[in-house]
């Protein structure tokens, strides 16, 4: 059975809890749902906004590898019928909509959600894998999307600036925890207060933990 942890204050702002969050997010993931879920103590504030930005991150992933993998296909029919119903997103994925000098689309990435994303998610991650709250804040999120076969990835290859993520094979050598095959894998390093996670093996992350100053714990 999954494990839920039991305590009712919100592990992302320590307000009064009375809703769970999924980590991973069920959006992310196919039914039927693996065993190897948790839930985590979140607010209705906090679960409704990280809710809002996980149906936007979903979609722009799918998008992202329907021009770069698949042939303007999207892969996972759940989440184009999410887009087709969806009102909230409907202005928000138009507005992001843009085409390059190759007159090829692609969609304009809101860095600041994404950082917030991956925040959530090593917080959770952390919490349920060592038992420690830590503060969205005192996390250093590191990313960037892996590098595909066709020539116009350029401008989606990188979108994080530290040197690390230059490393395009680091994905590679890290023994993940698989949640569902080819959907979701994170790894918790305890030891150097580090979360990587991976999603649809295709948009990559490393969360560092880092001192109230912002200086991480550690860089590489």
């Amino acid at each position: 059975m999954p494990l839920r942890i039991q305590d009712n204050k919100c592990i992302y702002c320590d307000l009064q809890g009375g809703t769970r969050d999924h980590i991973p997010p069920r959006i992310f993931l196919d039914k039927p749902y693996p065993q190897n879920c948790t839930t985590v103590p979140a607010c209705q504030k906090c679960n409704q906004e990280f809710g809002n930005d996980d149906e936007y991150i979903a979609y722009w992933i799918e998008f992202m590898k329907a021009v770069e993998c698949n042939n303007g296909v999207l892969e996972r029919k759940r989440i184009e019928a999410i887009f087709r119903y969806s009102t909230r997103l409907d202005d928000r994925i138009f507005n992001s909509l843009k085409v390059d000098n190759d007159n090829i689309p692609y969609m304009e990435f809101e860095k600041s959600r994404i950082i917030n994303f991956f925040k959530r998610l090593a917080v959770a991650h952390f919490f349920v894998n060592k038992g420690v709250k830590t503060n969205l804040n005192n996390w250093d999120i590191l990313f960037f999307l892996a590098k595909k076969s066709q020539p116009n990835t350029k401008q989606y290859e990188i979108l994080g600036q530290h040197r690390d993520f230059n490393k395009s094979v680091f994905h590679d050598n890290i023994s993940w925890n698989v949640i569902q095959p080819n959907n979701y894998k994170y790894l918790v390093d305890k030891n150097n207060k580090c979360v990587f996670i991976c999603i649809r093996d295709f948009l990559f992350s490393k969360a560092c933990f880092c001192h109230n100053d912002n200086t991480c714990l550690i860089a590489d």
